[in-house]
């Protein structure tokens, strides 16, 4: 680049340009002097960090995505601390289904459901200090709690013998009474159709369709069917048991039942911590394989591009097809140094991560499309010159230069708003997006540097090689000598360029044809932007596209469906299926934790106590106080104590703790939001009777809290991010015009990708929250690279289509190549039956569409408009201003007077002028 050329090229440039300018030219020495020194050192440390990411753990938990500060974690460890400090408390449940779909409500099926029951409570032993012990051997507390259902398969096979005549036999829902002994059988059976008076007539209805059980006694045998039993494992376990021997149980109890428990009647599936972390990570691995297909099919689409675009410019080589490699490896090479980096520094190894490389793949590869459009270009504008007096090295390095200069910036934008779009996400309080955003943060950054350190520097090698080869074809030509004084033979220095290409590149009258025919295309589409009816219909179109894209994004839906971060073959997939079909809206046990009850026996204290209980059973959705669970109620009733004495037996009336549940139903429950609500109201209860110390605990908090922070947290965390693209964006684009196009064009984006996303169905989960982010960022590429060239443009071009022609040709190319790279390298990710996956593809896939159609269509329908706005406001002054000078003009010819105004004549006379 000549210095007056690169004067004029820096024309209104940022400080921030001109420092990048600086830094990319100090890039350039480095790589061409230290390029295999730079692959070499980049190789190693790659190859020592990804060693580490097979050595690490994958670990999971499904609540990963609820925010750390959200109150179910701090209702959790109070729960926790209810009991002996120091105890864990472990559960797992079993799910027991017919194989048949239909009802478990016979005597084979039932029989086959206490035997997994036993099978469970003394077939698995654990590793303990005391030695190997089965469920019922180190069980203290909860030990018997599965009994009720032993109780009602008895009362079962009694009724079979002797008839719905037998005496003190009731299998009736929700109590029922067995031989006198009375159990409580809605924690148990689900799916539940009860036989039921209504309008005086019995009707079969499911419980939750059943008449008030709190006012209405239930009829007597009045089961019909049930489709789902749950068995109940609880455990209080020592501190000194590791998790290791805990896991070790689970996984011998789920591996049993996957393979082993032969039963042609029933499905038993184990629901245990450590199970869902095997699945979720089990779901993550499968993406594993389609990184290999993704780097097949981005390297064989660089290949052919690189191909097609030194086809075109006459640079095609054998060595395009170490470039389209290394545009894919240097990517890889990046997340392999910074995910391993990470998990050297301790972080966790997640299986969100997994998605990482895909992203890095896609952003990488695209500034390696910049890079060598770059290159191409320069090298056909230096083949036209005479470089006799060049070195191979010197010319190396002023391409290099140029090069790294011309592209630097853009590609320092995409990189820049990527790794601030995901930093800015880190913030946020849930583990999973925190770590999702860091290891993506870490890995686009890194990746920035390899795109130096190896791309650039493996351009820099084969670079030497074809500009050696330039130069070997030019001492082709034959010399001219100081004795060759005739004209004829001594050629014209354009001549002589076109012979020395001539020698080397046989199809340049083609490929020239071929460039002519691809300029007057775009030169045509340019001038057509002019044209006003072709604006309106973009403007049209534009207020259609915006309208429909914010009622979709105004209509989205939070929720979660934990089933989503499972395969479709997983059985959590069915068991969550059942859950919400027959437990969500039939039953559901809230514990209720008091840790301040006082003197139960004073009147005062009892009254708090009985309200308090009152207000729980009194919601909405509650059950009822026949679903309560409270140990005072079934000692009075045993007892027959009355409640005005203060003690029993002599003990001490004041009570540190106790706990009880109570139930709560509806079919409105199966949509989440209204579960949110009921959690709300339940927590409103606890800070009305703050003096008790209420502590209340469901397991699905930790959903519900997602569910409840995801909307405000994706509106902050987009907020915060589209603010920083807009600063970042700012330092390469000083225009305020340009600026605020560009700006227009990234929100335009982002919200019609948020609609889409909408209007598909896509509920807004943490994934989809993730994906925001990623949204913003890689909305800022495509317009920030036209918004980029075309303020760059005014240094050169006057007129708007001339500049939008410039732009395009510089980056429209490579803007195609990024948009189908991309498309075709997350389109890898449909081939799986993942949520996550396919949300994330979507999205991508979503937002390159977008973002291209708004890149090539509207932003430069939004120069023009702005141009031919400004043209015609500028007419209309000038319109205005001559219209008010005739008025003067002529007013004052007709008072006899001169206005000084006028032009005056040689002779002195006045002339009045009008245009």
């Amino acid at each position: 680049m000549s210095e007056k050329h690169g004067k004029e090229h820096c024309t209104g440039d940022t400080w921030f340009i001109r420092f990048l300018n600086c830094f990319f030219g100090r890039c350039a020495d480095l790589v061409v002097n230290h390029a295999w020194k730079l692959m070499i050192i980049s190789t190693i440390l790659t190859i020592i960090c990804t060693i580490k990411i097979p050595l690490t753990k994958l670990t999971n938990d499904i609540s990963d995505f609820t925010p750390l500060n959200a109150p179910s974690y701090a209702e959790w460890r109070r729960s926790q601390n209810f009991f002996q400090e120091g105890i864990q408390a472990n559960t797992i449940y079993a799910f027991v289904t017919a194989k048949d779909g239909g009802s478990m409500y016979t005597i084979p099926k039932m029989a086959e459901a206490i035997r997994a029951m036993d099978t469970i409570s003394s077939k698995f032993k654990m590793e303990l200090p005391a030695g190997k012990l089965n469920f019922e051997e180190f069980c203290h507390a909860f030990c018997l709690i599965n009994e009720p259902l032993r109780s009602f398969y008895e009362g079962m096979r009694m009724r079979e013998k002797m008839g719905d005549n037998a005496t003190d036999l009731d299998l009736a829902y929700p109590d029922s009474h067995v031989m006198g002994m009375k159990s409580h059988m809605d924690p148990y059976l689900f799916g539940v159709k009860i036989a039921a008076k209504r309008n005086g007539k019995t009707e079969v209805v499911h419980t939750y369709d059943a008449p008030d059980l709190n006012t209405e006694k239930p009829l007597k045998n009045n089961i019909r069917e049930f489709k789902l039993i749950v068995l109940n494992f609880k455990s209080e376990l020592d501190p000194s048991i590791s998790k290791a021997s805990i896991e070790n149980w689970e996984t011998e109890i789920v591996k049993y039942f996957q393979h082993n428990f032969n039963s042609s009647l029933v499905d038993v599936t184990i629901f245990a911590e450590s199970f869902v972390t095997a699945e979720v990570i089990r779901a993550g691995l499968t993406l594993l394989p389609f990184l290999v297909i993704g780097f097949i099919i981005m390297f064989s689409f660089s290949a052919v591009s690189f191909a097609i675009s030194g086809m075109a410019l006459n640079q095609l080589g054998c060595n395009k097809m170490w470039l389209a490699f290394y545009a894919c490896a240097a990517p890889f090479m990046s997340c392999g140094v910074g995910l391993g980096m990470m998990f050297f520094l301790g972080v966790r190894f997640g299986t969100i991560l997994c998605v990482t490389p895909f992203l890095i793949l896609a952003i990488g590869v695209d500034d390696a499309f910049l890079m060598v459009n770059g290159w191409h270009q320069i090298t056909a504008a230096r083949r036209r010159e005479d470089l006799r007096s060049a070195t191979v090295e010197s010319e190396l390095y002023h391409r290099t230069r140029e090069m790294l200069i011309e592209t630097g910036p853009s590609v320092s934008i995409t990189s820049i708003t990527n790794c601030a779009a995901f930093a800015i996400s880190a913030y946020s309080s849930a583990p999973e997006i925190m770590l999702f955003s860091i290891g993506n943060s870490v890995c686009v950054a890194i990746g920035f540097v390899f795109q130096l350190t190896v791309f650039g520097s493996l351009m820099v090698i084969l670079g030497r090689r074809e500009i050696q080869d330039e130069f070997d074809a030019r001492s082709d030509v034959p010399a001219i000598t100081q004795n060759e004084t005739d004209c004829e033979k001594v050629p014209n220095p354009l001549d002589l360029a076109a012979r020395i290409d001539s020698v080397k590149f046989e199809n340049r009258k083609k490929n020239n044809g071929l460039t002519a025919i691809a300029h007057k295309i775009l030169r045509g589409y340019c001038e057509m932007l002019n044209n006003k009816f072709f604006l309106a219909g973009v403007m049209v179109l534009m207020v259609v596209y915006l309208t429909v894209s914010v009622i979709g994004t105004m209509r989205i839906k939070p929720s979660l469906r934990p089933e989503k971060l499972f395969l479709s073959d997983s059985p959590f997939t069915k068991l969550f299926a059942a859950r919400q079909e027959y437990i969500l809206p039939s039953y559901g046990a809230l514990w209720i934790y008091v840790f301040n009850p006082g003197n139960i026996w004073e009147p005062k204290r009892r009254a708090l106590i009985d309200n308090m209980i009152y207000d729980f059973e009194s919601l909405p959705n509650s059950v009822g106080n026949y679903s309560t669970k409270l140990w005072l109620r079934d000692f009075e009733e045993f007892a027959q104590f009355e409640p005005q004495e203060n003690s029993v037996n002599g003990s001490d009336p004041s009570m540190t703790r106790f706990v009880f549940t109570t139930a709560y139903m509806g079919e409105d429950l199966k949509d989440w939001m209204n579960r949110v609500k009921l959690l709300q109201q339940w927590r409103a209860i606890t800070k009305k009777y703050s003096d008790l110390d209420i502590n209340v605990y469901i397991e699905d908090a930790k959903f519900l809290d997602i569910i409840e922070t995801v909307v405000p947290q994706t509106l902050q965390s987009a907020l915060l991010t589209f603010i920083t693209m807009f600063v970042v964006t700012s330092l390469f684009i000083p225009a305020p015009l340009v600026l605020c196009t560009a700006t227009f064009t990234i929100l335009s984006t982002s919200i019609g990708t948020f609609g889409f996303m909408s209007w598909i169905g896509t509920e807004l989960d943490p994934i989809l929250m993730c994906s925001t982010i990623m949204v913003i960022g890689f909305s800022v590429d495509i317009p920030a690279h036209i918004a980029y060239h075309y303020h760059q443009s005014a240094s050169h071009f006057t007129s708007v289509p001339e500049r939008l022609e410039h732009s395009i040709a510089r980056v429209g190319f490579p803007i195609a190549q990024a948009s189908l790279s991309t498309i075709l390298c997350v389109g890898a990710l449909f081939f799986t039956d993942l949520h996550m996956s396919n949300i994330f593809a979507t999205t991508m896939m979503t937002v390159v569409v977008i973002g291209t159609i708004h890149g090539i269509f509207v932003m430069p329908a939004i120069f023009s408009a702005f141009s031919q706005f400004s043209e015609w406001a500028r007419r209309s002054c000038c319109f205005r201003s001559r219209s008010t000078s005739l008025d003067i003009s002529t007013s004052s010819a007709i008072e006899g007077k001169v206005n000084p105004a006028f032009s005056t004549s040689p002779a002195g006379s006045t002339n009045i002028m009008v245009q």
